[in-house]
């Protein structure tokens, strides 16, 4: 058998490939509140509330703490920049 060693991935090959992708999603991004449940959800982060059923707790706080660590824009830009962030995270 032969002694296959595995070697870590590259970290800057990592970085930029989510600059990349956080790049181009934050270029389209919504620049404001979206149709459908942006409001709802952009309310429940802005005020640390609970959006409809089943509430989406872990959003609304997550959320708030990003609307909070960024200084500059609407926060429904501001929320879909973080989405933007765990879209380019994922890929």
């Amino acid at each position: 058998m032969s002694d296959q060693t595995t070697t870590p991935p590259d970290l800057r090959v990592e970085l930029t490939l989510f600059l990349g992708v956080f790049a181009c999603y934050a270029a389209t991004a919504y620049p404001t509140i979206a149709p459908r449940d942006s409001a709802d959800m952009a309310a429940a982060a802005l005020s640390l509330g609970v959006a409809h059923p089943p509430g989406y707790p872990f959003y609304s706080l997550l959320g708030h703490a990003w609307i909070s660590w960024l200084g500059w824009g609407n926060p429904a830009y501001k929320l879909n920049l973080m989405a933007a962030a765990g879209g380019a995270a994922a890929a």
